[in-house]
């Protein structure tokens, strides 16, 4: 059995959100659970540049932001790498959007609401973020 890439070392991780408190609790939570956060964006096109110089395993991607939003950040990411895991957050409430994100390519849409203790960012990011990582998310 092959023993996929994220498996084998710690797994990298962009986080791109406009929103600096955001950034730092994403930062914080991901790495106290033991991810590598190689890069940090609070705009679309700085998400993107990161994104390729990067390479990482996974990216959560803000859906609001400035410069270029969230989908169209999605769009040009999966046109440069297909096979781009990208979860989409957002503080935003609108089921269509979350249904446009996923059908654009999306892994999973996370809704921030949902996040801000602690049971609930294991069971709402930790494993969205795993079931990605193991191609278990659509």
């Amino acid at each position: 059995m092959k023993i996929p890439r994220w498996a084998l070392r710690m797994v990298r991780l962009v986080i791109c959100d406009d929103s600096r408190s955001s950034l730092a609790f994403f930062e914080k939570k991901l790495t106290d659970a033991g991810y590598e956060i190689v890069g940090k964006a609070q705009d679309g096109d700085e998400g993107i540049r990161i994104f390729k110089e990067t390479h990482p395993d996974a990216m959560l991607l803000d859906v609001t932001m400035p410069n270029k939003d969230g989908r169209e950040c999605l769009d040009e990411i999966l046109k440069y790498a297909p096979t781009a895991k990208v979860i989409m957050i957002s503080a935003v409430k609108d089921e269509g959007v979350q249904k446009e994100c996923l059908s654009s390519g999306a892994k999973a849409f996370i809704s921030k609401s949902n996040i801000f203790d602690a049971e609930a960012f294991k069971v709402e990011v930790l494993s969205t973020l795993e079931k990605v990582l193991k191609g278990l998310a659509p």
